[in-house]
C-alpha cells in the first residue's frame, strides 16, 4: 500500500471514531435513577493550597489563634498567635513532598522569636522569625504526611504581653498568609498559587460539576438493585495539563479503585472518556461513591475537569461507539 492510500485509510479511520465518538456521547436515553450532579448531596473536598489569615475564613484555624485583624496602612489582613502552640488543618489529596511559604512577622520588641514547625507531630523545620513581615519556606517529607486532613503546629519559643498592659494577650507572631504546593513544582509565579475547587453549573439540558483538582467529589448512598453508574469526564477547555481521574467505591472499610482514566488533549482537541461501571456486586448496599481528579504528577499543579451526566440507572445498555 502506497503513502498516499495509508494516509487516506488513516483519515477514514479517524473520521469514523469521530463519528462513534459523536454518537456515544448522546444524552442517555432514560432518566437516571439518582442523578449525581443535580443533588446537593454531593461533598467536595479540595487539596489545600493557600490559607488566608484575618479574612473572615477561619475554618482551617484549630487552636492557640486569636482575632482577625488588619492593618490599614500596609493593607494585610493577620492573625495573632497567642499560645506557645498554635495549629491549623490542611488538605492532601496527592500524597508527596510538599513546600510551605509562610508570611508571619514576630511579635516586636520581644525575646527572639524562634519557631518550629511540625506536621502531624514531626518537626519538619526551625527558623528564627524577625520582626516584620517576611515570608519562610520549608518543607514537609512525604512520610510525615497522609490523604486527608492533616495537622500544622507552629510552636513559639517566647509569648510576651503588650508592654502597656492594656490588654491580657500575650503574642508569639502574627500570621498573613501559608501557601502550599508540591515541591516538585514552583511555588508560585505572581500573586497566591491557584486554588482547588469544585463547582456547579447548570444549563437548559443539563448540569455539570467543574473539578479543578487535586480535589474528590462523594456520595453517600445505597444502591439500587440492578444499578448502572454512568459519567462523563473530559478536560475542561480551559485546562492545559493532562488530568488524572480516578472512582473509587467505599463500603465501610473496604475501599476499592474502580475505574482510572487519563485525560488529555489530542490533535482533534478535547476527548470525552464515558465510564460504565455494574453495581451489582453492591446492590442494596450503602457505599460512597469517591471520584478523585489530580494533575498529571509534577505536570501542572492544578487541572479542570468537566463532570456530566452523572447518574445511577435502571438498566446495563450500553452506549455505542
Amino acid at each position: 500500500m502506497g503513502r498516499a492510500q495509508r494516509v487516506v485509510v488513516s483519515l477514514a479511520a479517524l473520521v469514523t471514531l469521530a463519528a462513534c465518538q459523536r454518537a456515544s456521547l448522546a444524552t442517555p436515553p432514560h432518566a437516571p435513577l439518582i442523578d449525581l450532579t443535580a443533588k446537593r448531596q454531593v461533598v467536595a473536598v479540595a487539596e489545600t493550597r493557600r490559607i488566608l489569615f484575618g479574612t473572615g475564613d477561619r475554618s482551617a484555624l484549630l487552636d492557640g489563634w486569636s482575632v482577625d485583624e488588619r492593618d490599614p496602612n500596609a493593607d494585610l489582613t493577620f492573625v495573632w498567635a497567642t499560645a506557645s502552640e498554635a495549629s491549623l488543618t490542611f488538605q492532601v489529596l496527592q500524597v508527596e513532598d510538599e513546600q510551605f511559604l509562610v508570611k508571619l512577622s514576630a511579635f516586636p520588641g520581644a525575646p527572639a522569636q524562634t519557631i518550629t514547625v511540625l506536621v502531624n507531630g514531626t518537626e519538619v523545620s526551625r527558623f528564627d522569625a524577625q520582626p516584620l513581615f517576611l515570608e519562610y519556606r520549608f518543607v514537609a517529607p512525604a512520610a510525615v504526611l497522609h490523604r486527608g486532613a492533616n495537622r500544622l503546629t507552629f510552636r513559639h519559643s517566647a509569648l510576651t504581653p503588650r508592654a502597656d498592659a492594656l490588654e491580657s494577650r500575650r503574642f508569639a507572631a502574627a500570621y498573613s498568609s501559608i501557601f502550599i504546593g508540591p515541591q516538585c513544582l514552583p511555588l508560585r509565579g505572581w500573586g497566591a498559587p491557584p486554588r482547588p475547587r469544585v463547582r456547579r453549573e447548570a444549563d437548559s439540558t443539563s448540569q455539570r460539576l467543574v473539578v479543578t483538582g487535586p480535589a474528590a467529589i462523594w456520595r453517600r448512598l445505597r444502591v439500587p438493585a440492578g444499578g448502572v453508574l454512568r459519567y462523563r469526564v473530559a478536560l475542561a477547555a480551559s485546562s492545559k495539563a493532562p488530568a488524572i481521574s480516578t472512582l473509587r467505591i467505599h463500603e465501610g472499610a473496604d475501599s476499592r479503585d474502580v475505574v482510572e482514566k487519563r485525560l488529555s488533549r489530542s490533535l482533534f482537541g478535547t476527548r470525552i472518556r464515558e465510564v460504565e461501571v455494574d453495581l451489582s456486586p453492591w446492590s442494596g448496599k450503602l457505599v460512597e461513591l469517591e471520584l478523585e481528579i489530580r494533575p498529571d504528577a509534577c505536570r501542572d499543579p492544578i487541572t479542570t475537569v468537566v463532570v456530566d451526566h452523572a447518574g445511577i440507572f435502571a438498566d446495563q445498555s450500553t452506549h455505542p461507539g
